[in-house]
């Protein structure tokens, strides 16, 4: 006998009504709440005619025009990204010198990474620096080969003196690093008592392939034996055009298991990764998996705001 209760609707009462809506817009309001003051830890802006020909650029007629601040803000204030962190683009200092003049009258850039030739001398890296430091987001340095992913550039003598110097100094270092170079990184960061350099892109593992190892054994090494950050940041483009949140959840959950909220930081890498997603789809995407990995409100703020903040002693607005 049929059930003639089925399909009938609960009629709220209007004080019914008025407490859903009131939670509904609570719960709302949580939520942003929650979002707002997020810091975007890796984006680059260049200008075509300012800055010469930016590397990450070739071959990729998509990125070769300007990208500025005005054309990402929007976008990022709506997914409650408040501030970014402006990464160098290019290995010379006119492009490092570009961006620090950006950032000069612009509240969006909240620090800036820049760009020495590391193989110099430490006199000649210390000086170069110096000239940087007359800009007050400067933070540091980003390290890599212009050459390539070979590694000799990360044990040269100059370089690890450099190294030394910047620590010694207060200055931040970032190492841009493929994924078979994790142990020689290891050991370059050994060298330098209480070294804690932040590697970008999580150390750049070959998500397309699905492959988790051997790369999350040696994130998982390199976490444990030295003070290292990383980024999570640019894994869409390394996913291949059918990526899915799917795709991504294994190296996001790696990376919070090595190395835990308050040493893992959220980046995009824009404009670089528009190749492979739009920077909601990144975010969103992002959201979803910290969600289902489980982490509680204060675990997620640590990765979208808090760890950058301590790196690159970033004051409140």
């Amino acid at each position: 006998m049929p059930d003639k209760h089925a399909g009938a609707c609960t009629v709220l009462t209007p004080a019914d009504q008025e407490a859903r809506i009131t939670k509904g817009i609570a719960n709302k309001m949580t939520a942003l709440q929650t979002k707002r003051g997020r810091i975007d830890s890796h984006v680059h802006f260049w200008h075509v005619d300012q800055t010469g020909f930016i590397p990450i650029s070739r071959g990729i007629s998509a990125l070769q025009r300007s990208f500025l601040p005005k054309d990402l803000k929007d976008e990022a204030h709506s997914l409650g990204v408040e501030q970014v962190v402006l990464v160098e683009a290019a290995p010379n200092v006119e492009e490092t010198e570009f961006v620090l003049d950006l950032s000069k009258n612009d509240p969006f850039i909240a620090a800036v990474i820049g760009w020495v030739d590391l193989d110099l001398p430490v006199p000649q890296t210390e000086s170069r620096i110096e000239q940087y430091q007359s800009y007050p987001k400067f933070r540091g340095i980003r390290s890599f080969s212009p050459g390539g992913f070979d590694g000799r550039w990360l044990s040269g003598e100059n370089p690890i003196a450099n190294y030394r110097w910047l620590h010694e100094n207060g200055l931040s270092c970032e190492f841009l690093i493929n994924c078979i170079q994790l142990g020689q990184v290891n050991e370059l960061i050994k060298q330098i008592s209480g070294f804690r350099p932040l590697i970008n892109h999580g150390a750049r593992p070959f998500v397309v392939t699905g492959e988790l190892e051997p790369w999350a054994g040696e994130m998982r090494q390199l976490a444990n034996d030295t003070e290292a950050l990383c980024k999570v940041s640019a894994l869409a483009e390394r996913a291949g055009v059918e990526w899915t949140t799917d795709t991504l959840y294994p190296y996001v959950a790696t990376l919070v298991d090595v190395f835990g909220p308050d040493r893992l930081m959220f980046g995009s890498n824009w404009p670089v990764m528009t190749i492979m997603a739009t920077y909601r789809r990144w975010i969103d995407s992002l959201d979803e998996i910290l969600q289902r990995i489980g982490l509680d409100d204060a675990a997620q703020s640590a990765i979208y705001s808090g760890t950058a903040k301590r790196f690159y002693r970033i004051q409140e607005n």
